[in-house]
């Protein structure tokens, strides 16, 4: 509404405490993943007179989305239809996913690349599904910076799956298919959307709210 990414003094107030100071000017503390991803459902609410309630629906529809993903990746696991089914309903249900489904939080929003970057290590490995592992784990970065820790093990797997061996009679050596690098590739675009947003807020490329306080 306003084009800006700057709070003023009365929504610096609302926002409190997740909000920084900075050269006199109040921002949001958190990577900006999550405003990005409500953008869409804040303009369709203001639509319908409804701008906050389908805003944070957004978080509610993530959590469905997780549900299924849980049971597309069970099924990758051989576990039956009713199995995955059973676990996306304890998944939403009997963990604390219920309660972050009613509010504006990463925690959704997070899980969902989180899952999505599981998904894509069944995939053939080749320089699209690379690219695409990029593209989610660059978007999970824009979420929340601990995403990047959490999925440090995916990469690690991937990685693993770009190694050849060879052998021959007097040793062993290994080489990387340059294929992996389709994960660069994937990841610049969302790594520079970063940067020009921590630029707009601080005049950093690598400042961001987090490490302000």
């Amino acid at each position: 509404d306003r084009k800006t990414f700057f709070f003023d003094e009365e929504f610096a107030r609302f926002a409190k405490p997740d909000f920084v100071e900075y050269k006199g000017k109040f921002f949001s503390i958190f990577t900006p993943g999550v405003s990005f991803i409500g953008i869409p459902f804040y303009i369709l609410g203001k639509n319908f007179n409804l701008p906050q309630l389908i805003t944070f629906l957004s978080t509610s529809v993530f959590a469905l989305i997780n549900a299924l993903l849980i049971i597309l990746i069970s099924r990758k696991f051989g576990i039956n239809l009713l199995g995955g089914i059973l676990g996306a309903f304890i998944f939403l249900f009997a963990t604390n996913s219920y309660v972050y489904s009613g509010t504006l939080t990463q925690h959704h929003f997070s899980l969902t690349f989180i899952l999505l970057g599981i998904l894509n290590t069944f995939w053939q490995r080749s320089i699209l599904s690379n690219i695409a592992f990029g593209l989610v784990l660059g978007a999970g970065l824009l979420i929340d910076i601990p995403n990047v820790i959490l999925m440090f093990p995916l990469v690690l797997y991937i990685t693993f799956k770009h190694l050849v061996p060879k052998n021959n009679q007097r040793k062993l050596s290994v080489s990387l298919k340059l294929n992996i690098l389709g994960i660069l590739i994937g990841l610049i675009p969302m790594i520079a959307l970063f940067a020009w947003y921590n630029h707009q807020l601080t005049g950093s490329y690598t400042k961001i709210g987090q490490t302000i306080g």
